[in-house]
């Protein structure tokens, strides 16, 4: 169809336009100059998102193997895999996906970040944050990447240690304005960060210090439009007590279906909670959606190494990511349940680098209004 035959109205054009994949709105972009202006539209653009995000979720995984990325499409069921893209960055054969936001991939290559568009095929090296650099400043765990609504504007967070590897200071880099700047100091000083996770306009932050010998967690929120830090409580799992045999291991922060989810896990098991009214009390919003014992999710003598949810179905499934010292596994599970079991590798990977990702036509490459040209190859 072409625009010369084309009598539909524009609106119901644009209707049609929205439902498409990225991969054929970037073909489409060719048939006509008014099709390609209507298809970069901001407008256009943040719309196509809305729907995209309902349509197609991807989940990326690094290989461990070359600068190659394989990922799994969650379209249907079963588990539906995908194939292979090449990293486009130059100067190292190792990268990292750190966040996700948009279609928007943020990547750490050495001492470098890239933001990259791996479906549009363009990527944007971001200019050297301000002062010394530490290697430990480009930890992922480090840094927080979402999207401020209220300026129209993407944004990476970084932390920095130092002073006894207390962290006293934080950057953050505008997209807008290709540039960084610095704020006050990381609230509690005394934490390190162990996830971020980006939802409902502020990047929140999972926190763990020693105390008499045993891990304490916090939780803060950084809101990009006002650059504040605020505490959020954490749900009241079970108190800390190693001789009842079910002593807490590690926590996993994330966001599932719109909503701040915990994962706790335990000596004999996993629960993980959700705070389904973000904006409400948060003492009482936290819920638990999933209880499940360690010796359903892993087989028989595996070591477990790692876990992530990544998606929350309607009817209460969970979908979650485990790494045993054998293999690493996608899971479908629901109350102490596993409905579904997929092998992505007969060996341990790196869990914590993949992420639920979705098709966009959001450019990395706008900057104070102008749209560069610089493609990646892959």
């Amino acid at each position: 169809m072409t625009e010369e035959n084309c009598h539909l109205p524009p609106e119901i054009v644009e209707e049609i336009l929205c439902n498409l994949p990225t991969k054929s709105l970037i073909r489409l972009r060719g048939v006509s100059k008014s099709w390609r202006s209507l298809i970069s539209e901001h407008h256009f653009v943040r719309k196509h998102l809305s729907h995209a995000a309902q349509q197609k979720i991807l989940i990326l995984m690094p290989s461990p193997y070359a600068n190659e990325n394989m990922y799994y499409s969650q379209e249907i069921m079963p588990i539906k895999r995908g194939g292979y893209f090449c990293a486009p960055f130059s100067g190292s054969n190792y990268w990292e996906v750190f966040a996700s936001c948009d279609g928007l991939l943020c990547v750490r290559v050495d001492l470098s970040i890239y933001i990259w568009n791996p479906y549009l095929k363009t990527y944007r090296k971001i200019p050297t944050p301000l002062g010394k650099q530490n290697y430990d400043d480009f930890i992922p765990s480090y840094l927080g990447f979402g999207y401020d609504s209220t300026r129209n504007d993407y944004k990476i967070v970084k932390l920095s240690r130092f002073r006894l590897g207390y962290m006293t200071e934080t950057q953050v880099f505008s997209l807008k304005c290709d540039s960084w700047r610095k704020l006050d100091d990381f609230p509690p000083q005394d934490y390190r960060p162990l996830t971020s996770v980006f939802l409902n306009g502020s990047i929140h932050w999972l926190l763990a210090t020693e105390i008499m010998g045993q891990n304490s967690f916090a939780l803060f929120s950084f809101d990009l439009s006002d650059d504040k830090y605020r505490e959020v409580r954490l749900p009241e799992y079970f108190p800390i007590s190693p001789s009842n045999n079910n002593y807490i291991v590690n926590l996993h922060l994330c966001a599932l279906k719109g909503m701040l989810c915990v994962l706790v896990e335990w000596k004999s098991c996993l629960v993980l909670w959700a705070m389904k009214d973000y904006y409400s009390d948060h003492d009482k919003s936290w819920t638990k959606i999933l209880d499940i014992r360690l010796d359903l999710v892993l087989e028989k003598y595996c070591i477990p190494l790692g876990f992530k949810p990544f998606y929350f179905y309607e009817n209460g499934e969970v979908m979650m990511g485990v790494v045993s010292d054998r293999r690493t596994e996608l899971l479908i599970c629901k109350d102490n349940t596993v409905l579904y079991r997929d092998i992505i590798f007969n060996k341990p990977s790196v869990m914590k680098y993949v992420f639920v990702h979705v098709e966009s036509l959001v450019s990395p490459l706008r900057s104070c209004g102008k749209l560069e040209t610089r493609n990646s190859t892959g």
